[in-house]
């Protein structure tokens, strides 16, 4: 068993095992994304270190160097044309590939000063109001950043992680938020409306009140994943 140490800005990062990444004939290879706070166009210098029992005793390891830099993802590209790739014929993507993604949701963190702002009304238990975009379509997110149950994460939290758990909070309450709104939405589609009514509109503020639940055990239930499978019972314990 061979050991892979991955390092960036002086800390460790992550450590592959060869179950973890793929072996094939001498090569090991994996894949390396920035971190999740990263802007496009940052450079982060990574040192990959490569041993095993041998190496370890003689204290000689390989050492590997590089940079890599942010850019912005690919766009959806014209599909390739049916039939095998012609020979030597490379993409061209910078490295990137496309898949059909979701677009990003549009994020609004508000703070304690802007709670008893009428458009809000917020207190300490709220976390989301959703409001419609206006002629464009979609929904604008105002996410509640000093949620009692965020601040009290945030207290358990060591210091850098802080911005991960505001990372995770911010999304999980916004993604449970949006998966909320479309299935509403869908059995809304789905029910029998006259010709002369309207389709009843979505109740946006009844599902700000149910994330006001969810944002009890967003974070809990998403560090329980981050760390294995092994972790989730332990989620229970922090209602």
């Amino acid at each position: 068993m061979f050991q892979v140490w991955v390092t960036f800005d002086e800390q460790k990062w992550v450590i592959l095992r060869e179950r973890r990444g793929h072996l094939w004939d001498g090569k090991f290879t994996a894949k390396f994304q920035m971190p999740y706070d990263a802007q496009v166009g940052d450079v982060v210098a990574m040192t990959v270190t490569v041993t095993d029992i041998q190496r370890d005793t003689n204290g000689q390891p390989f050492v590997s160097r590089f940079t890599i830099k942010g850019s912005s993802e690919a766009e959806d590209g014209p599909p390739s044309p049916p039939g095998r790739r012609p020979p030597g014929a490379k993409r061209n993507d910078n490295g990137k590939h496309s898949s059909p993604q979701l677009a990003t949701p549009d994020i609004r963190e508000v703070r304690r000063e802007k709670w008893t702002d009428p458009q809000f009304q917020f207190d300490e238990y709220s976390a989301v109001k959703i409001i419609n975009a206006g002629e464009d379509g979609g929904y604008i997110f105002f996410v509640n950043m000093d949620n009692r149950f965020l601040i009290n994460e945030l207290h358990k939290a060591k210091d850098e992680e802080g911005s991960l758990v505001r990372h995770w909070f911010k999304y999980g309450v916004v993604l449970s938020a949006l998966g909320i709104l479309k299935e509403m939405q869908r059995v809304e589609e789905e029910g029998t409306v006259a010709d002369d009514e309207e389709p009843a509109q979505v109740d946006l503020n009844g599902i700000g009140r149910f994330c006001a639940g969810l944002a009890r055990v967003v974070v809990p239930i998403i560090r329980a994943l981050h760390k294995g499978p092994a972790m989730p019972q332990s989620v229970g314990a922090a209602s």
